[in-house]
């Protein structure tokens, strides 16, 4: 959650939205990442907005809200700005083969089936076995939680 004016002003101070993954920034705002020391190829947008954020004077301040739950890359997974398809595959956003990622691709790819699944009826799939113990562990109860999201609005939203 941010303080909607702090937020405002530093978007558009810098340019920078929570779609920005760095290249399409102004050569100011590449120059003051650098010289904050956050010289990189890509940046996630939430932080690349908390870095202005901070460059710009404010406080950031983060804590668990019992009535949010974060799934790192669903949104990029759903709806990325490129598709790649590979040996006969279906097409998978172009980022599921960046060196890195792959542990938080496996999550937004199970993540956005279970919400795919849900909103067309379909019971929730189980978390993959082929899944490491801790991301297993971890991923059970966002099946829980979705699952019962959807059970509660379910009619209240177009599509479900």
């Amino acid at each position: 959650m941010y303080r909607r004016a702090p937020l405002d002003a530093t978007i558009e101070h810098w340019g920078v939205t929570f779609v920005s993954a760095g290249g399409d920034l102004s050569d100011a705002a590449k120059d003051r990442l650098r010289d904050a020391g956050h010289d990189y190829f890509i940046y996630d947008t939430g932080k690349l907005v908390n870095i202005f954020l901070q460059e710009d004077g404010h406080r950031l301040c983060h804590f668990e809200h019992p009535n949010l739950m974060h799934i790192g890359g669903v949104s990029h997974y759903l709806a990325p700005p490129r598709m790649v398809q590979r040996d006969g595959q279906d097409p998978e956003p172009d980022w599921s083969a960046w060196r890195g990622v792959a542990t938080r691709f496996e999550v937004a790819r199970y993540t956005a089936r279970v919400i795919r699944d849900l909103s067309d009826g379909i019971p929730a799939p189980e978390v993959p076995a082929r899944l490491d113990a801790s991301v297993r562990d971890r991923l059970l109860p966002v099946r829980t939680a979705l699952i019962e999201l959807v059970e509660r609005y379910r009619g209240e939203v177009d599509g479900l």
